[in-house]
């Protein structure tokens, strides 16, 4: 979600690409972007489960859902 002020980050971008970029150069800034960001998320992820002690299989293993609670309505 975009809130009124830019961040440092994307007025950085936006000043490197002040001029119009062809099709395959978007696709190509598009991909670079979505790679540092998945890297960025792996190296969290890797920080994470450093920090609590947990590896990949106790991830896939953890039940996270918050229980059901069925609530009975009188009609």
């Amino acid at each position: 979600m975009m809130n009124g002020k830019l961040n440092e980050a994307q007025l950085e971008i936006l000043k490197m690409f002040s001029h119009d970029l062809s099709e395959d150069q978007l696709m190509r800034f598009k991909k670079h972007l979505m790679e540092f960001k998945l890297q960025e998320l792996s190296q969290a992820l890797d920080r994470y489960m450093e920090l609590e002690n947990k590896t990949f299989d106790d991830l896939l293993n953890e039940h996270m859902r918050t229980p059901y609670k069925a609530e009975s309505k009188a009609i």
